[in-house]
């Protein structure tokens, strides 16, 4: 039997495609909930324009409004499964003027300057909160210690720089170390996550002001929202009180914020060149990561303004960002 005849010399381009459907999901997962539940469901909350407002409702909506591009991702990721889809299809449809500028913006700004940097550098600012909160429940002075360090401007900027440098070494490894390297820091978080819920939901309506209390002081979280609420309180201590707006127009205004936490999706775009099957895989994995970030987002924005109560995160972020000085005396001087 004559052999077969080619007419490519390899009959194989010796790429591996290392991510599966599943590992989209956690791309998806990953990306807007970093963000979005930690930082929009309560700082939101003391934003005078959207006091008064439904925060589910709002991340709902927003979710609806995200949908569509969502969709897009899916046609253009599965039409043009390469690296960079949105720059292909970009240069391809319009100019390739117009796919370069904003993409290379994307890749070097978003990705190498502001998602590395700037989300590293925040991020470990974060870190400092449930220290202190540890370091007060339990008589810690080394927790509250490493704290205020990680709040110190240049600490924050040397661990960053020292984690971007990480990172690249992590991308400079290849796929096949990235992709576990991404799944291991989303799923551990993720579980995390979800128990921490779970544990918070179940400890009761507005429980989580009789905790705070027990670090605080009797009565601290009580003064925070006459300071914050009460108008004569209020005018006493050189506020200006948050008063309610509407549903409809307190909702209307986290809009602003709660479309921005739905962004971060279209990350998964630029990997497609290292995706099997991109058809199948785009599809039930952007549509089962949307389910997923829709259903922790609604999950967060409903249980923690529960436990915690809303007038009273209202009130605290609302004197944080504000009356900082107000705060602190009201905390007696506590981080």
């Amino acid at each position: 039997m004559e052999e077969e005849e080619t007419f490519f010399v390899r009959r194989a381009s010796g790429l591996v495609r290392e991510l599966n459907w599943y590992d989209i999901i956690i791309w998806v997962l990953a990306t807007p909930a970093a963000s979005g539940m930690t930082y929009y469901a309560v700082k939101i909350l003391g934003d005078p324009s959207v006091y008064g407002g439904n925060l589910p409702l709002a991340f709902f909506i927003a979710g609806l409004m995200f949908l569509p591009l969502v969709v897009a991702f899916i046609m253009i990721a599965s039409s043009f499964p390469r690296t960079s889809s949105l720059y292909v299809v970009v240069s391809r449809v319009i100019h390739p003027v117009i796919g370069f500028l904003p993409f290379w913006y994307f890749i070097v700004g978003g990705g190498a300057a502001m998602a590395s940097g700037y989300l590293l550098f925040i991020g470990i600012k974060a870190m400092s909160g449930p220290l202190v909160v540890s370091g007060l429940a339990s008589g810690n002075q080394l927790l509250i210690n490493i704290a205020n360090s990680l709040t110190d401007p240049t600490h924050q900027l040397l661990i960053a720089l020292i984690l971007v440098l990480v990172i690249w070494m992590i991308n400079y490894t290849g796929m096949k170390v990235i992709k576990w390297s991404v799944r291991l820091l989303t799923i551990i978080p993720l579980v995390i996550t979800l128990v921490a819920l779970a544990v918070t939901a179940l400890s009761g309506r507005d429980a989580g002001i009789s905790r705070f209390d027990a670090i605080y002081g009797n009565g601290t979280a009580e003064a925070i929202m006459n300071a914050a609420l009460n108008q004569t309180v209020a005018t006493s201590l050189g506020i200006t009180p948050l008063t309610p707006n509407s549903m409809l127009t307190g909702t209307y205004n986290m809009l602003l914020w709660t479309i921005w936490a739905w962004t971060g999706m279209e990350v998964v775009t630029f990997v497609g060149s290292e995706v099997k099957n991109p058809s199948r895989s785009y599809m039930k994995g952007y549509l089962i990561g949307f389910l997923g970030v829709m259903i922790l987002y609604l999950l967060n924005a409903f249980i923690i303004p529960s436990t915690f109560n809303y007038d009273f995160l209202a009130s605290y972020s609302y004197l944080k960002s504000q009356y900082g000085d107000v705060l602190t005396n009201i905390m007696h001087g506590l981080p």
